[in-house]
């Protein structure tokens, strides 16, 4: 079998918590990130297609998120 040599660019780090399990359901703090035998990217020793990775997303978006959505309620409805 021929091995391909690609660049794997994952968004996750040391440290990040990553949803695992059968229904991607329970939280898992990345300790490693390696490669097995054969050429797959594991995390904590598991593959990393057996994984979910949650969204980031900061307080200020948040906040700007409930700012707009308020906005447009006031907007829509002539009172807040």
């Amino acid at each position: 079998m021929k091995k391909l040599k690609e660049m794997i660019n994952l968004p996750i780090e040391i440290g990040d918590t990553i949803m695992t399990g059968k229904f991607k359901n329970k939280k898992t703090v990345v300790k490693s990130i390696e490669v097995d035998d054969e050429g797959e990217v594991t995390v904590n020793g598991k593959r990393i297609l057996r994984v979910r990775i949650p969204r980031k997303i900061t307080i200020s978006e948040i906040k700007q998120i409930v700012h707009e959505e308020l906005k447009k309620y006031e907007d829509a409805s002539g009172k807040f």
